[in-house]
């Protein structure tokens, strides 16, 4: 609480902004500027939070090296530590970016600030208390590992609300790729259902 950028005497934006973009001379820079004035911790901090909030799920491995050059950083210290906080900062600001893991979040916490709650399916309440049967919890859950692929187009949140879209840069074209298989089994479950016993929220195919 209370750090500033030593740079600019704000707060430290411009440590993610530098790392958020892919100039890897200006990120190596402002390390070195930074560790002149700045412990390694806070240093090696702002570089696990842009691991994540810049490059998320476009380069999962971004995360690891962040925090494994902030505990080796630890256990090692300076001046030594610059070359594991450079080795990360580097990574984190040449990798593939998405910040779609950080809006999906803050799109969820939104919903709840504002009160846009969404009801837990039938489905996915308990069953195991007495009475809960009377209720219609826990009836017609479906096992995920029992059907091919281990999925199965059964909702867990009604309302048809999306709070992650991946983008198509660097390993999240993989994510894509695969939520849109899947997005499109839960819609022709749906129709299937829906024509057959008018709306609801969705049956699966036969079982595998």
């Amino acid at each position: 609480p209370g750090q500033r950028d030593p740079l600019t005497g704000g707060p430290p934006w411009r440590v993610l902004l530098e790392l958020a973009s892919p100039d890897s001379g200006g990120a190596a820079r402002l390390m070195e500027d930074l560790l002149e004035e700045a412990c390694s911790d806070r240093v090696a901090g702002e570089v696990v939070i842009a691991a994540s909030e810049d490059v998320g799920l476009a380069d999962s491995n971004a995360l690891r090296v962040a925090m494994a050059a902030h505990q080796a950083a630890e256990f090692i210290g300076m001046p030594e530590a610059r070359i594991l906080l450079s080795h990360a900062a580097l990574y984190v600001a040449t990798a593939p970016k998405s910040n779609r893991a950080y809006q999906a979040i803050d799109a969820a916490l939104e919903d709840i600030k504002t009160g846009r709650t969404l009801p837990v399916p039938k489905h996915l309440r308990d069953g195991h208390y007495a009475g809960a049967k009377q209720f219609g919890h826990g009836e017609g859950y479906l096992y995920p590992h029992d059907y091919e692929e281990g999925f199965v187009p059964q909702r867990c949140l009604d309302g048809g609300r999306t709070y992650y879209e991946p983008t198509t840069h660097g390993l999240e074209v993989r994510i894509k790729e695969r939520l849109d298989h899947w997005r499109a089994q839960w819609e022709a479950a749906a129709q299937a259902s829906a024509q057959a016993n008018g709306p609801d929220r969705g049956s699966p195919p036969a079982q595998a």
